[in-house]
């Protein structure tokens, strides 16, 4: 019926859509999470890559020993990471990679974070009058681009539900899955 805030403002809505990311703030306590075991990758190391400009408007990514070094031209700059399995190679190694990856190009690959994640996706994205979407619904792996898919799907289907029923109950939720 209502979501409490830090600041103790009380904020009431029929339905509620849970767009607190991984934190899962709303969904998390309405549904399980499925983790997706037979996905290996489950960390990235990204950052830029120093004095290197490219026109391409693509994405590309290259295959390594635990994982895949993508790069992202963006304005400005190209992207870098290096996403991987920590159950094949350890952080340094990563690390490693990609800075070898770059150097052998003649460029300078610089870190600006790392992270490690779970792939998976919430049992159920509609439970009652709770909406999970975006990464509080699921995600697989850093630049997943279906997820901006499913985002945008998750939301075009709410309104297809709710403008046929005229309202939003659990039998609306399940037709959401």
């Amino acid at each position: 019926k209502s979501v409490l805030t830090k600041t103790g403002k009380r904020i009431t809505g029929d339905i509620f859509i849970d767009c607190s990311g991984m934190k899962r703030l709303l969904i998390g306590k309405l549904s399980g999470f499925t983790k997706f075991d037979k996905l290996k990758n489950d960390s990235a190391i990204f950052g830029g890559v120093n004095g290197y400009q490219s026109n391409r408007a693509t994405t590309v990514a290259h295959a390594q020993k635990a994982g895949r070094i993508w790069s992202i031209p963006t304005w400005g700059r190209m992207g870098s990471g290096h996403v991987y399995s920590s159950e094949h190679i350890s952080d340094d190694e990563a690390y490693d990679t990609i800075v070898k990856y770059w150097a052998d190009k003649g460029y300078t690959w610089t870190e600006n974070n790392r992270v490690k994640f779970t792939s998976g996706r919430m049992t159920s994205i509609a439970t009652k009058n709770v909406i999970a979407n975006g990464l509080a619904q699921s995600f697989i792996e850093p630049l997943e681009a279906t997820s901006i898919m499913i985002t945008c799907w998750t939301v075009i289907r709410f309104v297809e539900i709710y403008n046929r029923h005229g309202s939003w109950d659990k039998g609306a939720a399940r037709l959401l899955h």
